[in-house]
């Protein structure tokens, strides 16, 4: 611990500087202006791909994760916002502490506030995959996931948004095997988003 420390920031702090500065560019600074929210059944399609790394163990991989989703409810308030629910693909490749991928996908729910600027956004998911991962005990190659997500967004050209944020991930086996210890990682990402109607 004391060479890593005496290298540079751990990954932990790194973490939290990251995810402060998402809350407080995004929630703390005041919008200049309101933005009009997209339409009610207006669709999403984006890409994002992340560095993941495991909070307990040396598990390290690139993952992408390509989405769409449709705009099911959208508020014009002073505060506007929307909320897309659509489907998430998964790939990743690990390439520490083995080689290994995962494929798979699932459900996912997201909220943004509607701004000029700088957008906050914040995500749930829950989802299924194929993973050949070695050495963390997770009892099964079919595996369940479930994780959250904040960031931030900025739009730019018409309908187009870059995107960076933190998520949070658990991978187990969801009790098919008396082993469970699950995975717990985090996942730094960047992306693109089209927005259409």
């Amino acid at each position: 611990m004391g060479r890593a420390s005496a290298k540079g920031p751990s990954v932990r702090s790194l973490a939290s500087w990251f995810v402060s500065l998402s809350v407080l560019l995004g929630f703390v600074v005041p919008p200049a202006t309101a933005a009009e929210p997209p339409p009610v059944g207006s669709y999403e399609l984006g890409l994002q791909s992340g560095y993941f790394f495991g909070m307990t163990n040396n598990s390290q991989s690139v993952t992408f994760l390509p989405r769409l989703g449709r705009v099911m409810w959208t508020d014009a308030g002073a505060r506007p916002g929307a909320i897309t629910f659509g489907i998430e693909g998964l790939f990743t490749r690990f390439f520490e502490s083995n080689e290994a991928m995962e494929l798979g996908g699932g459900p996912m729910l997201r909220y943004w506030m509607v701004r000029d600027g700088i957008e906050p956004y914040v995500e749930v998911g829950v989802g299924m995959l194929y993973s050949d991962l070695k050495h963390f005990s997770l009892g099964s190659r079919i595996l369940f996931e479930a994780d959250g997500a904040v960031g931030v967004q900025l739009p730019f050209w018409e309908r187009f948004a870059a995107s960076a944020g933190y998520r949070f991930r658990h991978i187990s086996n969801a009790g098919q095997s008396p082993s469970n210890p699950g995975l717990n990682g985090n996942i730094f990402a960047i992306g693109l988003s089209y927005l259409f109607y």
